[in-house]
Order: structure tokens, then sequence, then C-alpha cells
């Protein structure tokens, strides 16, 4: 029986030693060499894991709910000493859970972030402070939904953004996101929002706005249930699904509203007024090694009741706003869009090929019924002296640019119908009639006027050529009734007396060199001519003018 005594004695002292073993764990465990053990390991794996410089103010641990509490974080990256860092958090939370003690397998059961501070710089030369983290010495491909990770919350976050290369600044406050995993469809459910966002760009003034958006992840897809973002009186929903992670599909729907007024301070000069509604969907598929841009498909639509901005000191309104546009391929598609604006309509198509490279641009326009008296507002020409010029403006116009806008080359095909009266005797009006067909190449500042006319019942003039810095000009007018027209002209301009005269004469001009120095060589044959009582039944003068001398004979 002495042997069963002996074991018994045995089997107490083991259990006495694991019984202290454990308690000795535990103190140490507790003890502030453990804790400064297990920081400096912290340490050295975070800053093995990102390259950064880690700092860690303080560590507690509870083995009863093996939890650990990180206070005062801090990653530092490239940065320079005296700035803040890259990243700073008041307190980390950790709690695991021991799946299985013989398999060695835990799970993150609650991961808790308490204002966190990110810090982001990127410099004039586009280098950023963000640290560059070694290769990876592990090949293991640990699934996120596989670590189940059942609660992850982050409270009173910011982050500040600042880059001079673009330049932009933005300021996030109040930023937060709660996720947690319902483990019977291995699904993370969650939410994300920031209540005090600030964009600036350049020297404009800051956007305020705010985020919320709702999600659910999947193994198989990702669900982006709702977002908002709301910026003053503008807002923007989004509700996409992703789908198969490792070659993304997405498709989704968005709805936008512009305040203009919200905008106003990036264009004070302009103050726009008024809201653009726009709508659509957006699709994406990966396709190998092809860009971003050109495996987005967007289509949608866009409308708005009154939109006004000024332009040249004047403001201008659009009235009934509609189109429609999208994007495919790397190519803009902009359809049958029209408003009203300066008593006319408007209406166009758009194309721009090839957006993300070397851009093709097309325009189409058609104007119906403008009216002459506004768009010499818009443009703020000044009326002629003395006289108010009304009617209106029909035609279309065609563009075509490739790359610089400064490449542009244009044609216009327009109609003038309208009337001339005096400022002060609405009586005196004289009818205009008028066709413009001309064509613009940017790339050597030409314009080519074509079969381009002006018709007032006593005279007609008729352009034809170019105008650049080799013009080649011809101007023919024709005035059958001489006195007619100097009435007329009388009427319109100051009270000064003009000569009696009365006839017919034809003008016939050619305009050369530059605009800056152009040479006017022109020939004006009269018939029946009386001047103050003077009478020719034909008369033949030859005209020479620069901007430096003028010479005048008689034929």
């Amino acid at each position: 029986m002495k042997w069963k005594k002996t074991i018994g004695w045995l089997l107490a002292g083991c259990l006495a030693l694991l019984l202290f073993a454990l308690v000795g764990g535990y103190v140490y465990l507790c003890s502030n060499n453990f804790r400064q053990f297990a920081l400096r390991k912290i340490v050295e794996q975070a800053d093995l894991a990102t390259g950064a410089r880690t700092g860690i103010g303080g560590l507690d641990f509870s083995l009863s709910t093996l939890t650990a509490h990180l206070y005062n974080i801090t990653l530092r990256g490239s940065e320079a000493t005296g700035n803040p860092p890259l990243l700073r958090a008041d307190k980390l939370t950790v709690r695991i859970k021991v799946v299985s003690a013989l398999h060695r397998q835990v799970s993150l059961r609650e991961l808790l972030i308490v204002h966190p501070v990110v810090h982001l710089e990127v410099g004039k030369d586009g280098k950023n402070n963000l640290p560059t983290a070694p290769p990876s010495q592990n090949n293991s491909n640990t699934n996120i939904f596989d670590l189940a990770v059942q609660h992850v919350q982050l409270t009173n976050g910011e982050v500040d953004y600042n880059d001079q290369k673009i330049p932009i600044e933005a300021d996030l406050h109040n930023l937060g996101t709660d996720v947690r995993f319902v483990p019977l469809i291995k699904t993370y459910e969650g939410n994300f929002s920031y209540d005090h966002g600030n964009v600036r760009y350049a020297q404009y003034a800051a956007l305020p706005h705010s985020l919320k958006m709702t999600f659910t992840a999947s193994p198989q897809a990702f669900e982006l249930q709702s977002a908002l973002v709301k910026l003053g009186a503008s807002a923007m929903t989004l509700h996409a699904r992703v789908s198969d992670y490792s070659n993304p599909n997405a498709d989704g729907e968005y709805q936008i509203r512009i305040h203009a007024q919200d905008f106003a301070s990036l264009s004070p000069q302009v103050s726009p007024t008024g809201d653009l509604a726009l709508i659509g969907k957006i699709h994406y598929a990966a396709a190998g090694s092809r860009p971003l841009l050109r495996n987005v498909s967007v289509d949608g639509q866009l409308a708005s009741e009154v939109l006004t901005a000024v332009a040249s000191g004047n403001r201008v309104e659009i009235k009934k706003l509609q189109g429609a546009y999208g994007l495919s391929n790397g190519n803009l598609i902009v359809r049958d869009v029209s408003f009203q604006t300066m008593g006319g309509i408007v209406a166009g198509n758009a194309d721009v090929n090839d957006i993300d490279t070397k851009p093709i641009s097309r325009v189409q326009a058609s104007l119906r019924n403008v009216s002459l008296q506004a768009l010499q507002r818009a443009l703020a020409r000044r009326q002629v002296q003395g006289a108010v010029i009304s009617g209106t403006l029909t035609g279309t116009a065609q563009a075509y640019w490739s790359g610089n806008v400064r490449n542009l080359r244009a044609q216009s095909d327009l109609t003038i119908r309208g009337t001339a009266s005096q400022t002060t005797k609405k009586e005196t009006s004289v009818p205009v009639e008028g066709a413009i067909h001309a064509a613009y190449d940017g790339a050597h500042q030409t314009v080519v006027l074509r079969d381009t006319s002006l018709r007032i019942p006593s005279a007609t003039l008729n352009a034809q050529g170019t105008i650049s810095n080799q013009s080649s000009l011809q101007i023919n007018v024709v005035a059958n009734d001489l006195h007619e027209l100097t009435v007329l002209a009388a009427s319109f301009g100051p009270a000064t007396p003009l000569p009696a005269i009365s006839g017919s004469a034809t003008l016939n001009a050619l305009v050369r060199g530059s605009i800056q120095s152009p040479a006017l060589a022109a020939e004006l044959q009269a018939q029946n001519l009386q001047v103050e009582g003077s009478e020719w039944k034909s008369a033949s003068f030859q005209m020479n003018a620069t901007p430096s001398q003028f010479s005048l004979q008689n034929g």
C-alpha cells in the first residue's frame, strides 16, 4: 500500500506545482515586467509589419476576459520630426476568444479604436508620408471572413489630408464606424459616417459636408445598401453591389442634386443659382490590365428647371434643361441636350473619345430664335450708339478639337432677322437680315467667311475670304439709294447735319495683312451722284489705307 501513498503524494505535488505555475503565471502576466516585455514585442512586430516607427504609451491586460488595452498609440511615417504623426489614437482595445486550445485557434471578438487621428501629407514632388512596408515573409492567406471579427468600432476619428501637389486639403471630424459579424450567414454588417468634413481646393473656400453609409459584406459580395453625402442643400445617394472580389464586378444606382449656391464660393464672380438633378446607373467590370476608366460605364440623365450665372457682368438664365449622357470604354457621349435661354432654344450633342489618353472632342449645337439683344448683353457688347438692334439668331454650329482646345476647328451657319431702331424714336425702325457662314481654325488662328451677307432696304454687304496673319478678305457693298442711307445714318447717329447726298454706289474692297496691321485697297463706283447740288453721272475712286497712311485717287 506504500506505492499508493507515493502516487498520491506525487499527484498532490503535481497539482500543487501546476497551481503554483498558474498563480505565478497569472502574477507575472499582471506584473510590470510582463507589460514592458509585451510592449517591446508589440512595437517590434508593428514596426516590422508596417515599416513605420511605432510608439505605445501604456498597456494593461485582463486574463479573465482575454482583453488588452493599448494607450496613446502613435505611428510615424516619413514625416518630419516636428510634424504630427501619421496616426495617433487614444486607446485600442483588443478582445480575443479561444476557439481551440488544442489546435491553438483564437478569434478576434472585439476591436475598439477611440479617437484615431490620421495626418496624410503629399509634397509638391508627389512624395507622401506613408511608410514603406518590408516584403512579407508570411505566405498564409488569411480570409477576413474566417477571422470572424465579431465587433469592430471606431469612434471620434479625424482625418487631416494635405496634398500640396494638386493642391487640396481635407479634414474629416467625428468619424466613426461600427461593424458586427453574423456567424449564421458569415456576413459583416456595418456603418460608416462622419459629421463634419471640409474639402478645400487651392485658394477656394472649404466645402463642408457629411457622409453616412451602411453596408454588408459576405464572402460572395459587398453590398452598399445606402450612402448619403450632404453638402448644404446638395446631396448624393448611392446604392451598389460588388461581386467576385478577385475579379470585381459592380453595379450601382445614383441620384445627385446639386444646389448651385452651395458651390458659389468656388467661383464668386459667376454667382450660380438653381438646382441640377442627375440620375443614372453605373457598372464596373474588371478586364485584365485595362485602365480603370475603360472598365467603367455610366448611363444617366440630367435636368434643371432654372439655372442662372453671371457672364460678363450680366446674369444669364437657363430654363428647362434636359439631356442624357453616357460613359463607355473611355468615351463620353452627351445626347439630346436642350434648354431655353436668351429668349430662344439651344439644343445639341457632344462626344469626347479617349478621355483618359488624348481626348478627341466633337460638339454640335443648334440655335432657334435667340434674342440678339440678350446675346449682346451676355457678351457685354454695346449697342450701336443711338440705336437698338433687336431680332433673333437662328442656325447651327459644329466644333472639333483633338487634345488641347487651342486646336479647335469650328463652323457656323447662322441667320439674322431683326430690326434696328433709334433709341428715342422706336417708330424709326429698319429691317435687318443677314447670313453668317464662318469656319475657324484655332491651330492657324484663321477665320474663313463664305457667302456672308447683311442686308437693309437701302444697302447690301457681302463678305468672303480669310482673316488671319495673311488675310485675304473681299468685301462688297451695294447702296441702291444713298439719300435713304444718309437719312438713316443721320437718324441713328449724333445730332450732326450730314451733307445732302443721293444716287447709288458700289464699293469693292480687299483687306490683306494681319489683324493687327491690315491693309485696305478699295474701289468706289457711283452713279447719278449728287453731293450738295453738285452732280456726277458717274464717279470712280480708288482708296488705299494702312494703320499709318491713307490715300485717295479719283479714277
